[in-house]
């Protein structure tokens, strides 16, 4: 069952990703949603599923972020077509959509979707410290693919106590201020996908893995990427003993104005 409630600048509507799917279902193969002019007679309720079932049916780019903090999880997906675009929000909401989900629905202006993106994004929160470079750990990355909140806190600690220990050696302020801050609850993990298919055949999906506290913002990138970026530069192998193995997946911290530009590229049709 969909309800339609009034928003601050537009209505959205509560349904389930189920109900969703079918209004892009019927989108996709009647473009009736598309076709009904908003002049002729029909209740606001029939409107608004009318405007959001047309968008749906004309998206050229699906935008999936998923964001998990200490205390929460969210998954927000943007569906971007030429002039307009859909945000569906699902709280508590793991990385991939379920047809159970309880989700809100909402459509706005195609050039509006890159200030949504950031106003629902962790951007928006982080500084610019340069902690060193620092291999994952294949427990921690292990947790974030479950997505499993009480797993992740848990791995993000240990993560963050095996820099404390290591950075004392080495002494940086900003990597003992990102372990810092993931001891203190202070961080948040964006897993974030572009899927243009519908838009070009010849491209395809990409996606970036975001690793971000108070103090500082780090991509999640392959060590073979890492390489390429900074020859000759070693990320830090935190000691073997607390961790069974280290992953191929290094925490690379980069500037959150060239992350955003990256990814407001693809926001845009």
């Amino acid at each position: 069952m969909i309800h339609i409630l009034p928003g601050v600048d537009a209505p959205y509507a509560l349904m389930t990703q189920a109900d969703l799917n079918a209004l892009a279902a019927a989108g996709q193969s009647t473009r009736t949603f598309e076709s009904k002019p908003t002049d002729q007679p029909g209740t606001s309720d029939e409107h608004v599923t009318a405007h959001i079932g047309g968008t749906l049916a004309n998206t050229c780019t699906v935008v999936t972020s998923w964001t998990a903090t200490a205390t929460a999880m969210r998954r927000f997906q943007f569906f971007i077509g030429e002039t307009h675009g859909v945000v569906v929000r699902c709280e508590g909401g793991n990385q991939y959509p379920r047809g159970d989900d309880d989700i809100s629905v909402w459509r706005l202006e195609a050039c509006e979707v890159p200030s949504a993106f950031l106003a629902c994004s962790e951007l928006r929160r982080r500084g610019a410290d340069l902690p060193f470079p620092v291999i994952v750990p294949s427990s921690l990355m292990a947790a974030l693919e479950s997505a499993h909140l009480p797993t992740i806190a848990s791995n993000m600690r240990s993560f963050a106590q095996g820099m404390h220990e290591y950075v004392r050696e080495i002494g940086d302020e900003a990597t003992d201020q990102f372990a810092h801050d993931i001891l203190a609850d202070e961080w948040a993990t964006q897993s974030i996908v572009f899927d243009t298919s519908a838009r070009n055949s010849n491209e395809d999906v990409s996606s970036l893995f975001l690793l971000s506290t108070t103090h500082a913002l780090c991509a999640l990138i392959s060590d073979d990427e890492f390489a390429a970026m900074y020859p000759g530069m070693d990320a830090i192998d935190l000691p073997r003993r607390l961790f069974e193995r280290h992953s191929r997946v290094v925490a690379c911290a980069m500037r959150p104005m060239l992350v955003w530009t990256r990814i407001a590229d693809k926001l845009v049709v």
